[in-house]
């Protein structure tokens, strides 16, 4: 099976902007079970400059600079992927997000840390559900915490 990808964002500015720097992450990598056939950015206005490189975790960058005003930017990337018939469909491999959440270790924070209250406040909101009171009592000796929310 082949899938034709197309990315288009178009950034529209309220004056022109005369210099702009960018970095885009728009090609598919090859992977086990697909891979690239064809991948092209087109970008409007032209840049002046561009350059690629592959990041930490095997992504394509591609950085680029627009020095000419533009009241909009166009960038577009068109890629096509094979896909090997013999993968299994992913929705098909993976847990739901609650199984997932459940399968999770409990952690242990340091006490008086920014980082357990950055953890405890992203657990205790979900959108659409009113927040959970937040007590000192839901965290044990240590910054465990032992409240599922």
């Amino acid at each position: 099976m082949i899938y034709k990808i197309v990315h288009r964002t178009t950034y529209k500015y309220k004056y022109p902007v005369s210099v702009g720097n960018h970095v885009s992450c728009l090609k598919p990598r090859s992977m086990l079970h697909h891979q690239l056939a064809d991948s092209e950015l087109r970008i409007q206005p032209p840049p002046v400059t561009r350059t690629e490189r592959v990041d930490y975790f095997g992504n394509l960058l591609c950085f680029f600079t627009v020095q000419e005003p533009h009241k909009e930017l166009v960038v577009e990337a068109r890629s096509e992927v094979i896909l090997d018939g013999s993968a299994t469909p992913w929705p098909q491999q993976s847990l739901a997000w609650e199984e997932a959440a459940e399968s999770l270790p409990t952690i242990t924070l340091p006490r008086d840390s920014r980082l357990t209250s950055l953890y405890l406040s992203r657990r205790a909101f979900v959108f659409g559900r009113s927040l959970p009171p937040m007590r000192s009592s839901h965290l044990r000796p240590g910054g465990q915490c032992r409240r599922r929310f």
